[in-house]
């Protein structure tokens, strides 16, 4: 167990720098490497459960030993009778995500010496296009700048309420897919249990990860320390302003 335990710590640590070193924002890297661990852990073993019902049954036990958890689930079995001969996937799956982990630490040391620097842009790309025609339709500058100026400033980069949303419609149809399949309603409670499970925990993530994470940006930037020197904004008004941001973006 605690060998096991210790490989899912390192597993999650090499899966954090490698999301780390491809974001830019805090509240990006700590939303990707929570979304990294839920596939690996809750997305595999979906596939586990579902592939034996398709001609790619063959790969199922690959998915069981890419999935952090699966060495965890036999480090507390009992290994007698028909579970002794399956012990050996212990040792299988802690040996695939040890070597997963240097992946992707290998990864992170070859991408960090070309992302450190700031590169000029070229052209406007789609992201940031669609960015542009969002927030000029749906975050107008001087009625929030008249109600709160931090929540102006709060949300004038964010997607607010739509990334919630997408991701939410995201994982739920895919899950209520796999609940269609005729040859999976023997499991379609389990599933159901776990479809309403993942929703909970993605918008958990995401509320711990926008909790606190403008109020950190802005420290690390300055703006903080400048909006509470030389403005009139009280401390009231910023955390009221970020409570507004906060309520936009989740109710």
């Amino acid at each position: 167990m605690a060998l096991a335990l210790l490989n899912v710590f390192f597993f999650s640590q090499t899966a954090g720098l490698l999301v780390s070193v491809l974001s830019r924002k805090q509240s990006g890297a700590t939303f990707g490497a929570g979304l990294i661990l839920l596939i690996y852990t809750l997305g595999f073993y979906i596939l586990s459960i579902w592939l034996p019902t398709t001609r790619f049954a063959s790969w199922a036990f690959l998915f069981d030993w890419l999935n952090p958890e699966y060495c965890v689930h036999w480090a507390c079995t009992n290994p007698t009778g028909a579970f002794a001969r399956k012990f050996g996937h212990y040792w299988t799956s802690l040996l695939i995500v040890h070597l997963n982990a240097w992946v992707f630490l290998a990864l992170a040391s070859v991408w960090l010496p070309r992302c450190w620097q700031d590169k000029p842009k070229a052209k406007v790309r789609w992201r940031e296009q669609f960015r542009q025609w969002y927030h000029s339709g749906n975050i107008p500058r001087r009625p929030l700048l008249d109600k709160n100026p931090f929540f102006w400033l709060t949300i004038r980069n964010r997607f607010g309420s739509m990334k919630v949303w997408t991701l939410l419609i995201a994982l739920a149809c895919l899950l209520f897919w796999i609940l269609s399949r005729n040859k999976l309603r023997d499991a379609g409670i389990p599933l159901f249990i776990m479809a309403i499970l993942a929703n909970h925990l993605v918008l958990k993530m995401s509320f711990a990860s926008e909790a606190g994470g403008n109020l950190d940006e802005q420290r690390h930037s300055g703006a903080l320390e400048f909006l509470l020197s030389c403005t009139p904004l009280s401390v009231k008004e910023i955390i009221a302003g970020q409570w507004l941001a906060f309520r936009r973006q989740f109710l």
